[in-house]
This record gives structure tokens, sequence and C-alpha cells, in this order.
């Protein structure tokens, strides 16, 4: 009786344990994107500055 509750109870931590992992791993990847999309859109932002700063610059040179 005894090495079935154990077995039991084994089984219920390596569930447990199983899901926690799972859910973590999950907002984990949710976390991960977030970031990306955030570096993505910087990134994005930084190449229209530069293409801003360019026009400005050859602008800048005919008027000279």
């Amino acid at each position: 009786m005894a090495s079935i509750q154990l077995r039991t109870l084994i089984d219920n931590v390596l569930n447990d344990t199983s899901r926690d992992m799972r859910e973590q791993a999950d907002a984990v990847d949710i976390a991960f994107q977030r970031r990306v999309d955030e570096v993505q859109d910087a990134k994005n932002k930084l190449e229209e500055n530069l293409r801003k700063v360019g026009a400005i610059s050859d602008v800048s040179i005919l008027c000279f």
C-alpha cells in the first residue's frame, strides 16, 4: 500500500513539475518574442532616420 502511495506522489510531483516547466517556457517564449519585436522596431526607426539624415545631407551638399 505504501509503495502505491509513493508512486502516486512521485507521479503527481513529476506532472506538476512538467506543467510548471512548460508554463515557464511559454512565458519565456512570449517575452523573448516581444523583445525581438521591440528590437526590430527600433532598427526600422533607426534606418528611417538614417535615410532622412542622408537626404538632408544630400540637399545640404547641393546648396553649397
